[in-house]
């Protein structure tokens, strides 16, 4: 959640006011689904060599489920946390649609870094896609 928090302190003052850091600070549902989202997706894709016990290895032992309905009940969680974020910018709250978005984005990106392995933890895993986004033009 603190991510999201100083994403908008680069939006400028013309975008964000004090009363947008207020809103973000008490952890809106969009805040707290976003940041559930990019947890549960580095769980998905860090577990099988990662040390430190995850939220499957949790879900396993309190529900004395396998590592599969584990793993399912994970992934509808994480809709689940999709919908809470859609359900946030369909309705009205304190924040502007441009706030909403950058936290919906950063959601977004938690879902690409993730999409390939665990390209936080091996960052050469996204070469491509910086190289794609940031150096090559978009032809028009």
């Amino acid at each position: 959640m603190m991510l999201s928090t100083t994403s908008l302190v680069g939006m400028g003052d013309d975008q964000v006011t004090k009363k947008d850091f207020y809103w973000i600070v008490n952890e809106p549902l969009i805040d707290r689904a976003s940041a559930l989202l990019a947890r549960l997706l580095d769980d998905l894709v860090g577990d099988e060599y990662e040390e430190k016990p995850s939220s499957i290895h949790c879900y396993m032992r309190q529900y004395g489920m396998s590592e599969d309905d584990a793993r399912f009940q994970i992934e509808q969680q994480m809709k689940s946390a999709w919908k809470d974020m859609n359900q946030e910018c369909l309705e009205p709250t304190p924040a502007s649609m441009p706030i909403l978005m950058r936290v919906i984005n950063l959601a977004r990106a938690a879902q690409l870094i993730y999409s390939n392995g665990d390209c936080y933890t091996d960052p050469n895993k996204a070469k491509e896609w910086v190289k794609l986004l940031l150096i090559e033009a978009v032809p028009i």
